[in-house]
């Protein structure tokens, strides 16, 4: 298990699935040493994703500010502080092709 979403290395991996169960989301990554790893999101209330599948990942980063996590707080009526925006960007784009506005994550390998 891993806590700290910064030392996530998704540099050189693809991601292979998205699946959306309840209010969590899993992410089977296939990481840099072509192991395979799956994120899991919890108490999800808000994921945007742009031409995800099979995609390759340069980084990924998380926030405490962004649009997407105010427009789902606001709706969700939730408060911001309790919720952080996870992103993940491709290596052809600069824009986040994927981000998961979430309680919590948990890592493991499959």
């Amino acid at each position: 298990m891993q806590d700290d979403f910064t030392k996530l290395r998704v540099d050189d991996g693809t991601i292979t699935k998205l699946c959306v169960v309840d209010a969590d989301v899993q992410l089977h990554l296939r990481n840099w040493r072509d192991q395979m790893e799956t994120v899991t999101f919890r108490d999800v209330i808000g994921l945007e994703a742009y031409s995800i599948v099979n995609a390759d990942l340069s980084h990924a980063t998380e926030t405490e500010s962004d649009p997407l996590l105010e427009r789902c707080c606001a709706v969700g009526q939730e408060q911001m502080t309790e919720f952080r925006c996870y992103a993940f960007f491709s290596v052809w784009s600069e824009q986040p092709i994927l981000k998961v506005v979430a309680r919590s994550f948990a890592v493991e390998n499959t």
